[in-house]
């Protein structure tokens, strides 16, 4: 983010059944420029499908201290293999998904 927003994520589609309700990858107030992880290949916590392109969702929403903001709450799917990119500041905000190699495949934006 290129105001220091932080951001709230927490995966909501993919890994396996038993983690849904216990938010099995779930990071609040992360900074700009951090890179957190949650491997293709981890069964359990983050894709059930064990398969790059296996597509997982995550919930992702940025604002100060109140996480899970609804007002700029956005569902956001990217192959497991690959990453979510969020760039711009205030409310124009955009997640941009790629996959494992590096293309990108679909932006949600705020606004």
């Amino acid at each position: 983010m290129e105001d220091g927003t932080k951001l709230f994520v927490e995966q909501i589609d993919g890994q396996h059944h038993s983690k849904k309700t216990s938010g099995a990858f779930r990071h609040t107030g992360m900074p700009s420029g951090s890179k957190e992880c949650c491997a293709y290949n981890d069964y359990i916590n983050c894709n059930v499908e064990l398969k790059k392109e296996a597509i997982v969702t995550f919930t992702m929403n940025y604002g100060g201290d109140r996480p899970y903001n609804v007002t700029n709450l956005r569902r956001v799917s990217c192959p497991a293999g690959g990453y979510i990119v969020a760039k711009g500041k205030g409310d124009d905000i955009r997640y941009e998904s790629y996959d494992a190699d590096h293309k990108l495949v679909g932006t949600v934006r705020i606004k």
